[in-house]
């Protein structure tokens, strides 16, 4: 179980970090900003990967994300290489139907 709560990360004013434990961060930068990070440690490398933000990702989607993310680790799956590759737009050539000219 996690040290935060609900409640605590909607109270949070201050700029700083605040553990949730197992390598999740709430990061405040004002009172109205901030954002989910999941510190992990892979292939000798310490990465931290963002989450989202705290307005759009609550504390339970959080920890869900941050499970699924240790479980890619787990797996030898590069989560931060996975995200790249699903943004990526590979550019195609579209087929225009032919019309009687």
């Amino acid at each position: 179980m996690g040290k935060l709560t609900a409640t605590k990360v909607r109270a949070l004013s201050e700029p700083g970090q605040y553990s949730d434990g197992e390598g999740l961060f709430s990061e405040r930068n004002g009172q109205e900003s901030g954002r989910w990070l999941l510190r992990v440690q892979s292939g000798g490398w310490r990465r931290d990967i963002g989450l989202g933000s705290l307005q759009a990702v609550s504390l339970a989607d959080a920890r869900e994300a941050a499970l699924l993310i240790r479980k890619k680790i787990a797996q030898g799956i590069d989560p931060v290489a996975e995200r790249k590759q699903e943004r990526q737009v590979i550019p195609t050539l579209r087929k225009r139907p032919l019309t009687a000219a």
